[in-house]
């Protein structure tokens, strides 16, 4: 039986690097559901907007919700009870992802009705999904929010809002949680979807030991090159010293792992109030030639946008011509030496990032 995925984004829409966007481009199953007013919406609106998608679908749904769109799932349901209880039998499941709080001190202003959130348990089966980082909603709320729905809840650890600035690409993860929710069809169709086997994992303090001894052992092979080697005078320390000093709210650092395997790493430091470096992006020579560093260096991109940075700074090896032409395309120009300390062959680029504002275009919510 084919059932149909519903994407429901949050205020401002998904932008074009959501894993939400990916889905719908890579499954011709998966359709956004387009509100009027994606600003300052009003919620009644939004739910009636729900109502007509689901209500067009003349089979079995799964409701997709990022941020307001997964409280929008929760207002829908109350509301479809008392309303169009036929339509909920349509609705097999809902994957609520980074359910934010509209009472919250970071919830912007302008949107009506999305407060106070409806707690009844959902009449199907869902999924909430979780982030310890979120600025739009604790993580106490968040686990609030599933036990009051009923839902399964999943913690992922330091994902941000879960949204295209947490660098997730096509999120394969999440993919895998819909799927259960899909039922068996979804799992033939996974083929088909983008980056199935490229993961990135965030790390933080409390990163589990095999995620730290993997970002140990490539940061180790990333001093092994032949450009780096007998230059880095402190790497055994430093590599010890890992995920320090690479940790939020002044760095960042990533695994990236192919089909469950360690194949590359990156890192963003803080050099200044307005400007950080992108460190330590290594790939595994059996990894390349498939776009993995680029995916490992848009997603450091969208970290240092997302932290609220201005530049994007970096120094490479002369004789790193793919690396160098890879920075050249995401739009990196070159620069003078802009710290001390650089061999004196070292090549500096830097990028600059957007910057981050509320209203159209802001970042998803």
């Amino acid at each position: 039986m084919t059932v149909t995925t519903l994407i429901l984004p949050g205020l401002y829409d998904s932008g074009p690097d959501h894993w939400q966007t990916l889905w719908e481009r890579a499954d011709d199953t998966c359709h956004r559901v387009v509100q009027r007013d994606w600003a300052t919406p009003r919620c009644r609106e939004w739910v009636d907007t729900l109502t007509e998608a689901i209500a067009a679908v003349p089979h079995e749904v799964v409701l997709v919700g990022h941020s307001t769109g997964s409280l929008l799932v929760a207002f829908w349901a109350d509301h479809a009870a008392r309303h169009a209880p036929a339509l909920l039998a349509r609705v097999r499941g809902a994957l609520l992802v980074a359910p934010c709080d509209p009472d919250g001190p970071a919830y912007p202003p302008g949107p009506e009705g999305f407060s106070p959130v409806p707690q009844a348990p959902l009449p199907f089966p869902s999924i909430v999904v979780a982030s310890t980082t979120d600025e739009y909603v604790t993580l106490a709320c968040t686990r609030a929010f599933a036990e009051s729905w009923g839902s399964r809840f999943v913690d992922i650890g330091a994902a941000g809002h879960i949204n295209g600035a947490s660098g997730f690409g096509a999120w394969p993860e999440g993919w895998a949680l819909l799927e259960s929710l899909h039922g068996g069809e979804a799992a033939a169709r996974a083929q088909a979807s983008p980056d199935r086997t490229f993961v990135l994992h965030w790390l933080d303090a409390h990163a589990s030991p095999a995620l730290l001894g993997a970002a140990r052992t490539l940061v180790r092979e990333y001093a092994a090159m032949p450009h780096t080697v007998g230059r880095w005078h402190t790497a055994e320390a430093d590599i010890a010293a890992l995920p320090h000093p690479f940790l939020a709210p002044a760095g960042a650092l990533l695994v990236a792992y192919d089909n469950a395997t360690p194949a590359g790493c990156g890192a963003l430091l803080e050099f200044d109030a307005d400007a950080v470096e992108m460190k330590r992006v290594y790939l595994r020579d059996a990894y390349r030639g498939r776009g993995h560093g680029e995916r490992i260096c848009r997603a450091l991109i969208a970290r240092a946008t997302a932290m609220g940075y201005r530049r994007l700074l970096l120094d490479t090896a002369p004789e790193l011509h793919a690396a160098r032409s890879l920075y050249t395309r995401l739009g990196f120009v070159p620069i003078p030496h802009y710290r001390d300390g650089l061999l004196p062959d070292a090549l500096c680029y830097a990028l600059d990032l957007p910057t981050r504002h509320v209203g159209a275009g802001a970042t998803e919510r």
